[in-house]
C-alpha cells in the first residue's frame, strides 16, 4: 500500500438467496460492527431487505443484483485509496473504483482489470470517448485480454436509491473483446452535480449476466 492509501476494515454482510450471510473481516475497535451483525441475524434473515433495514446498519452499503437473482445488501469491507472492496461470507468479492467493477471473484469465476489499462470510468472521468481495457482471467489463464469500449452520453435518467428517486446523467458503454468473441453493454448513472456513480449495470465476464449495483449509503471517508 502506498503512503497515500487509506485502508479500513469492517465486517461485511451479504443478503442473498433469502439468507443474510456474514463475513468476518471485523474491526474489534468498533463495537457497532458486532451490533450491525446482530441486527442482520435477528431482523434480516429469510426476507428481502427494505430501506429501513439499510438504515439499521450505519455503514456504506450497496445493493447488488446478478441477472434476475434477488438483490443483495452488501456492506463495505475495506478501502484502499480509491478502491472499495465488498466481500461476501463465501469469500466472493467485488472491487469497485469510482463505480467501475475492477475485480470480481466468485468460486472459479474471476476477472481483474489490469492496473495499467485505459479506463476513464475507473479514473472517475466518465465522458464520451473510446478506450481499451486489458482484462485478466486467472482460472483459464488468459491474461491482458483486450476489451475495446465506446462511451456515449444518453441524457438524463431517474434511478431509485435509499430515499426515493433521483435524476442522473446516463452513459452507455458498448464494447467488444475480439479474442473472446464477447460483446457487452454497460450503463452508468452519474450525479448531476459531481462524478459519483449512483447506479450501474455492468457485464464483467462472458460467464455471467449483467451485475446491477446501486449505492444505498455512499462511502464518506470515515473509518469509524
Amino acid at each position: 500500500m502506498t503512503n497515500n492509501s487509506q485502508k479500513i476494515t469492517r465486517r461485511s454482510a451479504l443478503l442473498g438467496a433469502g439468507t443474510f450471510l456474514l463475513a468476518g473481516c471485523g474491526n474489534s475497535r468498533n463495537p457497532n460492527l458486532s451490533a450491525a451483525a446482530d441486527l442482520a441475524r435477528k431482523f434480516f434473515a429469510d426476507r428481502a431487505f427494505t430501506d429501513a433495514d439499510v438504515e439499521r446498519i450505519p455503514f456504506a452499503s450497496i445493493g447488488v443484483q446478478v441477472g434476475s437473482a434477488a438483490e443483495a445488501l452488501v456492506v463495505l469491507a475495506t478501502v484502499d485509496g480509491d478502491t472499495l472492496t465488498w466481500i461476501a461470507a463465501d469469500h466472493s468479492l467485488i472491487q469497485t473504483r469510482h463505480g467501475r467493477i475492477v475485480r470480481f471473484k466468485s468460486g472459479d469465476i474471476e476477472v481483474v482489470t489490469v492496473p495499467s489499462s485505459q479506463d476513464p470510468i475507473a479514473d472517475g472521468a466518465v465522458a464520451p470517448g473510446n478506450f481499451i481495457r486489458l482484462l485478466d482471467f486467472p482460472k483459464p489463464k488468459l491474461y491482458s485480454v483486450p476489451a475495446e469500449s465506446s462511451v456515449t452520453e444518453a441524457g438524463q435518467a431517474r434511478v431509485t436509491l435509499l430515499h426515493g428517486e433521483i435524476l442522473t446523467r446516463s452513459f452507455i458503454e458498448t464494447g467488444i473483446s475480439h479474442p473472446l468473441a464477447w460483446d457487452f453493454e454497460n450503463h452508468f448513472y452519474l450525479d448531476l452535480d459531481n462524478k459519483r456513480v449512483w447506479q450501474s449495470n455492468q457485464t464483467v465476464t462472458p460467464q455471467l449476466p449483467p451485475i446491477k449495483i446501486r449505492v444505498l449509503r455512499p462511502y464518506s471517508g470515515d473509518i469509524a
